[in-house]
């Protein structure tokens, strides 16, 4: 669907060239009132619209389809079509007729529904999700137009690392037969895409496919609110220390936990009622360039060993920092995370009162949604190659310098920018740690806040789902044989008579 529906043309005459609906490409039609074994004729006509030309709707060729309407029973030897699936074919609702059981870490799903009852196999199926890659991959070039405090790195143009080109895409296999019913891989050698998702998108067996994923984004709490989103905090700290799960009976609160299983951090105190997480103005946060890098979620974690941060916006200072960042793989609500996957990025800092030399709960004075102190503004970048790689470059530099703040830019002739996969784009920005608490402490060592982004069909998925009991039985001789006894001779009374008869004695 794309919103295109009727298409008015002209400029003082108008005239409708099209009245569409909507609804995607449909694989089946339902007619109603035809006469058995009458020959009828439909067209089929595929047409272009660009509302930007003089003429917006282009027509392509009418496909002439021809149909002969019959009786299902007296089909292939006597066919019976089962109760279940007549009343699934022609029932008049929105719910899907079946939905797939789902194993695996993404967010979409696979629902069918029968739409011809004769082709029904009464079969099991199942859908592979997997990854196809192209390992010639791309290269580009990012150029940063530097058009606010932190739009850009102080070295300008980097160019984006070569990577795999991967999609991803599907089999349908019939589970009973082992037959692959749909093959992906044959849909990415044709058009360099995955298969198609979306609504009724493959008609297999009878039966109508329709699947589909959220759109790369944030995850919200409340899809309904456009700000809910789920940035949550999975363990808290107590003030002795003592770490915390944030949604258990210990937290002073728990929304979100529910829904996603941690406690709502994003303008909401944490587990301890100690911070909560804002912007420093009305600048968008991590919510504008997140949903980049989804299906990856990320997390905030405080740690005694912290890492090490940079500021590549204004003067490139480099200090540590009590925290790590990490890109966390898909894990998604309830998840627990697999480390096996977790790549560290480089924390990247603004200082709204140039205190650049330290993290300060205080940098901001009035953060943006309820006027607390807040922390200096973070962000996080890939590292080039490693983080290890970026510590080992840095952490000599802070270490030498008596304030444990040097200009790392001038010191490595902006060398040290190298280490930063700026052309990558930042998953977070902008984030401030609101000191509710008042303190000027920030989150205690063992405080986690994960990021959650919405989590599309992704490879290794697999759904299942069976038409038992809704099969077409063909060849059976009872229903033969019925209608067989139905076959009538017509017209009916019949008078045989011959033009060489005078009349009928």
């Amino acid at each position: 669907p794309n919103g295109i529906t009727r298409v008015i043309e002209g400029t003082g005459l108008t005239f409708l060239t099209a009245d569409g609906t909507d609804s995607g490409i449909q694989h089946h039609h339902i007619i109603d009132g035809l006469t058995n074994y009458q020959t009828y004729f439909f067209g089929v006509q595929a047409y272009a619209y660009n509302a930007e030309s003089g003429q917006k709707v282009y027509a392509g060729p009418i496909r002439r389809v021809e149909v002969v309407p019959t009786r299902i029973e007296a089909r292939n030897g006597g066919t019976v079509l089962a109760e279940e699936a007549l009343t699934k074919a022609f029932q008049a609702n929105a719910e899907a007729d079946i939905v797939a059981a789902k194993d695996g870490k993404g967010g979409g799903s696979v629902t069918v529904d029968v739409v011809n009852p004769a082709e029904v196999t009464g079969h099991s199926y199942r859908v592979e999700f997997y990854e196809v890659c192209d390992e010639a991959g791309k290269q580009g070039t990012v150029s940063f137009a530097k058009t606010g405090e932190d739009d850009a790195p102080r070295s300008g143009d980097v160019a984006a690392k070569a990577a795999a080109a991967c999609v991803t895409t599907y089999d349908v296999i019939d589970e009973t037969t082992g037959e692959k019913k749909f093959d992906g891989s044959q849909a990415v050698a044709v058009t360099g895409k995955g298969a198609p998702q979306g609504q009724n998108v493959l008609l297999i067996d009878g039966l109508s496919f329709s699947i589909a994923g959220p759109e790369p984004a944030p995850l919200l709490l409340d899809p309904n609110v456009d700000d809910s989103y789920a940035w949550v905090e999975i363990f808290g700290v107590k003030p002795d220390g003592t770490v915390i799960d944030a949604c258990g009976p210990e937290a002073g609160s728990t929304f979100g936990c529910d829904i996603v299983g941690g406690n709502n951090v994003w303008h909401s105190l944490n587990s301890t009622a100690d911070y909560f997480l804002s912007t420093a103005s009305s600048a968008p946060g991590p919510e504008e360039r997140i949903g980049l890098f989804a299906p990856s979620d990320f997390e905030i974690r405080f740690t005694a060993e912290g890492s090490y941060a940079y500021h590549p916006f204004t003067s490139g200072n480099a200090i540590w920092v009590p925290f790590e960042v990490w890109d966390i793989g898909p894990t998604g609500p309830f998840g627990e995370n697999d480390p096996s996957d977790d790549v560290q990025l480089i924390p990247n800092l603004f200082s709204d009162n140039g205190g650049e030399c330290e993290f300060d709960m205080a940098e901001v004075a009035e953060e943006a949604a309820f006027g607390f102190p807040a922390s200096d503004r973070i962000y996080a970048y890939y590292p080039t190659t490693t983080y290890a790689d970026w510590e080992a470059a840095v952490k000599p530099l802070v270490d030498a310098d008596p304030n444990g703040c040097p200009n790392a830019f001038d010191a490595t002739g902006g060398a040290i920018e190298d280490h930063i996969d700026f052309g990558r784009n930042r998953p977070l920005q902008r984030i401030v740690v609101a000191d509710f608490a008042g303190d000027g402490t920030p989150p205690l060592p063992g405080t986690v806040i994960r990021f959650l982004t919405t989590k599309p069909n992704l490879p290794g998925d697999v759904f299942t789902f069976s038409t038992e009991g809704m099969g077409a039985v063909f060849g059976d001789p009872a229903t033969a044989k019925a209608m067989l006894e139905q076959i009538g001779i017509t017209p009916n009374p019949y008078k045989g008579a011959s033009a060489y008869e005078v009349n009928q004695l």
